[in-house]
């Protein structure tokens, strides 16, 4: 079915070459990153909306956005190797696939703990759908046409960031068919089936990597890792910070020097390691990590923050 609806074969290129379809696969590409970067924003606007509607304590609003982060951060070094493994292509269909069916459930979502799972889902298929437009981008543009692909990326991106709590906000004041909060998450299935069909049109079939294998290992200690750090962080305060939180934070620090062990390890005896422990060793890399962490921490702290503060002290 795949094959029938793509577009004449043209094999992902060589780096002299180009993919005759390569603006518009980086249109589907863009489209698919948009509707990523918007539901990761639209919480911190809609969360005490949500809350009164599907009841939960007060760290629902938190969960709202740490399990879709959370899902999405632990499954991209899943993500990006899959798509190594079984090619990209497929795999951003099955992530768009998976996050316009997470979307659905987000929107039909009865209790606390379904939209909570939904959130989830959300992030880890978001998480096997983003690698693979960046991968693609290297295959279909030529060096001297690859940076302004990329260019076009940090605007959209950007406008995306903010245009998620403003759409939000809007979407819930406008109650669109008597939806409310629910077509922040309905307006996803319209998009994201067009995008599937766009994807399905234009994006390089491409062939897997030989020879890559899947770290599980890696990924289910970096998974415990996470969840065994933000856990804590996010219940701890409405459980009185009892001496299990401590400990949880203090295990993950345990952890995740495991899996650094466990990546230098595989990477040593010539194996396929989530992360490449050498990378480490470079200033740059180190140094770009920094600045990354400062800045999407405080981005996502004082967006939240900032956002509920004006629900829920200023215009009460």
């Amino acid at each position: 079915m795949t094959d029938a609806l793509t577009l004449p074969a043209t094999p992902p290129p060589a780096a002299s070459t180009s993919y005759r379809w390569r603006w518009p696969a980086l249109a589907v590409i863009l489209t698919g990153s948009v509707m990523e970067m918007l539901d990761s924003t639209v919480t911190s606007i809609a969360g005490p909306t949500i809350r009164a509607d599907l009841g939960g304590g007060t760290s629902l609003i938190q969960w709202l956005g740490v399990a879709y982060t959370l899902a999405m951060t632990a499954g991209l070094l899943v993500g990006g190797r899959l798509g190594d493994i079984a090619g990209r292509k497929r795999m951003f269909l099955i992530g768009a696939g998976g996050f316009v069916a997470g979307s659905l459930l987000c929107a039909i979502a009865t209790g606390p703990e379904m939209v909570i799972a939904a959130r989830a889902m959300q992030g880890l298929f978001g998480a096997c759908m983003i690698p693979q437009g960046l991968g693609m981008l290297k295959e279909m543009f030529p060096p001297r046409e690859l940076q302004a692909a990329f260019c076009a990326m940090g605007p959209v991106m950007g406008l995306s960031a903010v245009g998620g709590p403003t759409l939000a906000g809007w979407l819930v004041d406008a109650d669109l068919l008597g939806t409310g909060w629910r077509m922040i998450f309905l307006i996803n299935l319209p998009i994201g089936l067009a995008v599937l069909i766009a994807a399905i049109t234009f994006l390089p079939a491409g062939r897997p990597a030989p020879g890559v294998r899947l770290d599980l290992p890696g990924a289910v200690l970096a998974s415990c890792g996470a969840l065994l750090l933000i856990f804590p962080l996010v219940q701890g305060r409405e459980y009185g910070w009892p001496a299990w939180t401590f400990a949880m934070m203090a295990a993950s620090v345990v952890v995740f020097t495991v899996f650094g062990w466990h990546e230098v390890r595989k990477s040593r005896s010539g194996g396929d390691p989530l992360i490449l422990p050498g990378l480490f060793r470079k200033g740059a890399f180190l140094g770009g990590m920094a600045t990354g962490t400062i800045y999407f921490a405080a981005f996502s702290g004082f967006g939240l923050v900032f956002n509920l503060h004006l629900q829920l002290v200023v215009l009460r």
